[in-house]
Parts: structure tokens; sequence; C-alpha cells
């Protein structure tokens, strides 16, 4: 949301114009639709896209929650 709020208080100092504005919620609008579609898809492949990026950060997140029970890791966590 950060960069969304910077373009806003730049729009309204006056510092970008309307048009340039508009751009900026168009493809704040289409990262959202990105991210909705991603989080819509199927439980387990979402926690398999999630798991792979940041091994570590991962590893300490599940021993704090519990995947849904449909859902397969991709190797044991220890």
């Amino acid at each position: 949301m950060e960069p969304i709020c910077k373009k806003m208080r730049l729009w309204k100092e006056g510092k970008i114009s309307h048009t340039e504005m508009e751009e900026a919620l168009e493809t704040y609008h289409q990262h959202l639709c990105e991210v909705r579609n991603l989080l819509n898809q199927r439980q387990d492949r979402l926690v398999m896209l999630i798991q792979w990026p940041d091994r570590d950060w991962f590893a300490e997140w599940i021993r704090s929650h519990t995947p849904p029970p449909d859902v397969r890791l991709a190797s044991p966590i220890e």
C-alpha cells in the first residue's frame, strides 16, 4: 500500500498529474487482481508456492500455524 499512498500524497501536493495518478491506480488494481487470483487458487497450490521462495521463513511460520489438511508440504519442516 505504501507506493500507492506515496503517489496519492504527490498527487495531492500537485507534483504528479491526474493522468499519472490514474495510471498508478490502474497498476495497483492489476496487482491486486493478481494477488486475489493467487489467493483464490486451491490452498494446497498456494502453500506450495509460498514455501519455496523463503524456506527459513516458512519453516518458522509452520511451527506456529497448522496448514490446511489437504496441503502437502515439500519436505519435512524441522
